[in-house]
């Protein structure tokens, strides 16, 4: 049961670390002021991954196998609600996002 516990860390790591530097992509192109680009958009869609990830790694050894999680990593119910809450609002900002830039791109044709 050790070992479902550390596949789910290593799935909270790496999803930890993805979330992170789409984060820090995002920060950098608002310190450029380029606001609207497209890779704003990849970056979102990262964050929104990374974050069902984190969800799903946090609930692994806790919840689908039936493992009582104390201390590290330590997850219930509530807190993979909260994740996939997250989650949600990450997704919808990423489509308002995404039809932003389309707009954008559809002014931008335009005369």
């Amino acid at each position: 049961m050790l070992f479902l516990m550390a596949i789910g860390i290593a799935i909270n790591v790496w999803a930890g670390i993805k979330f992170l530097r789409a984060l820090l992509e995002i920060l950098e192109n608002i310190d450029q002021q380029h606001y609207f680009s497209t890779e704003n958009v990849g970056s979102l869609k990262t964050m929104v991954m990374a974050d069902v990830f984190m969800a799903s790694g946090n609930q692994l050894p806790s919840s689908w196998f039936f493992r009582i999680n104390n201390g590290v990593a330590s997850a219930t119910w509530p807190t993979c609600f909260d994740d996939l809450f997250v989650a949600i609002a990450l997704g919808a900002i990423y489509v308002t996002y995404q039809h932003a830039m389309d707009i954008k791109a559809e002014n931008d044709l335009t005369v």
